[in-house]
């Protein structure tokens, strides 16, 4: 059984760019796997079609979500930051396919929208951390960018927040 989590054209790129021998390497496996789970139907989707692969190779089962759970975990005191502003917070791995460049390039836009006092809280930990530190010191966030990073319970931040931001390039 073999199972996918992201996009695979992303996936293969961001791992092995240029590479066509990964690509023929990962369908090859596919193809041999007795199932393959894809945790989306558009992830499913997406892979029959970049794979060329039989409609009955792969399953989706999407994640399961227990909201009550969710609701409980999020009236935990939140640990996100007052600001003047809206507060805004992204959730994720640090990772180029998140987008999260974009987000920083747009944030330091925002003044001249009128939001100076905009806060930005960024969860998570990824191999794109250290860069993503440099872009907004370089772009004179560091004072309304802060990188918190792995949080056991985002949902209380999550409920704090007045926008949560998802700038990934696919999902």
């Amino acid at each position: 059984v073999a199972c996918s989590l992201v996009s695979p054209e992303t996936d293969l790129e961001t791992a092995f760019p240029g590479q066509r021998r990964a690509r023929q390497s990962a369908e090859s496996t596919y193809r041999r796997s007795a199932c393959t789970i894809a945790n989306s139907i558009q992830l499913r989707q997406e892979m029959l079609q970049f794979y060329n692969l039989p409609d009955n190779q792969i399953i989706a089962i999407p994640n399961l979500r227990d909201f009550e759970r969710l609701d409980r975990l999020a009236t935990a005191p939140a640990e996100i930051d007052p600001a003047d502003g809206p507060r805004l917070i992204a959730v994720g791995r640090l990772h180029p396919q998140k987008g999260y460049l974009d987000l920083l390039a747009a944030m330091a836009r925002l003044p001249s929208l009128e939001c100076s006092g905009c806060r930005l809280d960024i969860l998570g930990e990824g191999p794109q951390r250290a860069e993503l530190e440099r872009a907004a010191s370089e772009l004179g966030l560091g004072h309304r960018v802060r990188f918190r990073g792995l949080v056991g319970n985002p949902y209380p931040d999550i409920r704090a927040a007045d926008l949560m931001v998802l700038a990934s390039h696919s999902e």
